[in-house]
């Protein structure tokens, strides 16, 4: 699979496991937690096809995103045919456009992947936006904290990045992101600081890693990151993200989250070629609740 299906698989493996169990719970566990979702995956795992399927077509059960999840994620690893999914489509699309912001994306994405298994689409595609978590404002707001708490010490071992070069010049431009540009680089700066700031984010640990990852990240949520700089690095050292300080982490991979929803052809594999291929797909997990998207905000003209 690639990165976005296995992405997909693993946010509905994570909702399928917060959810109520919609069947027998040790079964029910057994099938997330075992065998990730596959009711081929082990004995009297089949058994729970008739009661997830009941479940899942019940919009009022307190397990229907549960069941949906479980049943998806079998989907999208080839065990139960897209055609019965597109039917559960068609007949409670608005109920998955009424569930809670994280559980509607990771289900409508799911969807979307579902949509295509088939040789003509058995449904109208699920709406992008609608397949967003998360909130950039209070994303780039999180990270703009951790970028400005940098100290002198750190300031000055970024602007030596580059082997010592053009050190003071690198020193003044990343002051100036700082202090008057929301920690955004623009792309007049796509040497002068960002060359040092890159260089620092993608060595864990060095003086200085959290604020230039925090910096280089905020950049990326406003452009898109078109030049592929957080795929690079969510391919190559995506699991040290995870060991950063909790003040640092939520807000890092929320911002992600948020690359890998709004961008679309967001993929760390897309060019690492078949001989620089991870060994491990590393998911990114669900954003912390701080950083997700409200009706409030949906709703507002």
């Amino acid at each position: 699979m690639d990165f976005r299906r296995i992405q997909t698989v693993a946010d509905l493996k994570a909702l399928a496991a917060a959810g109520p169990p919609p069947a027998d719970p040790d079964a029910f566990r057994r099938l997330v937690a075992e065998h990730g979702c596959r009711l081929e995956g082990g004995p009297g795992m089949l058994d729970l096809v008739e009661p997830l399927e009941e479940v899942a077509a019940s919009p009022d059960h307190p397990a229907f995103a549960a069941a949906t999840a479980a049943l998806l994620a079998d989907c999208l690893q080839g065990g139960n045919e897209p055609e019965g999914m597109a039917l559960n489509y068609r007949s409670f699309g608005g109920a998955y456009v009424a569930l809670a912001v994280r559980d509607r994306a990771a289900i409508l994405a799911g969807f979307a992947l579902v949509r295509g298994m088939t040789k003509a689409p058995l449904f109208d595609a699920p709406e992008r936006d609608l397949c967003i978590s998360t909130d950039p404002i209070a994303i780039t707001a999180a990270l703009a904290g951790i970028a400005r708490a940098i100290t002198e010490d750190e300031m000055a071992a970024i602007s030596v990045a580059d082997r010592g070069n053009d050190a003071e010049r690198h020193l003044s431009e990343l002051a100036k992101v700082i202090a008057d540009q929301d920690c955004v680089m623009t792309g007049a700066q796509n040497w002068f600081p960002s060359e040092v700031v890159e260089l620092v984010a993608h060595v864990p640990g060095s003086r200085g890693f959290i604020p230039a990852t925090a910096i280089l990240m905020a950049t990326c949520i406003d452009n898109g990151d078109y030049r592929g700089g957080m795929e690079y690095r969510w391919r190559n050292i995506g699991r040290s993200y995870f060991d950063l300080p909790e003040r640092s982490r939520a807000p890092v991979m929320a911002g992600f989250r948020h690359l890998y929803e709004v961008c679309e052809h967001w993929n760390p594999h897309r060019l690492a070629g078949y001989k620089r291929m991870p060994k491990e797909t590393i998911a990114i997990p669900p954003a912390a609740d701080a950083f997700l998207r409200t009706k409030d905000e949906e709703d507002a003209p």
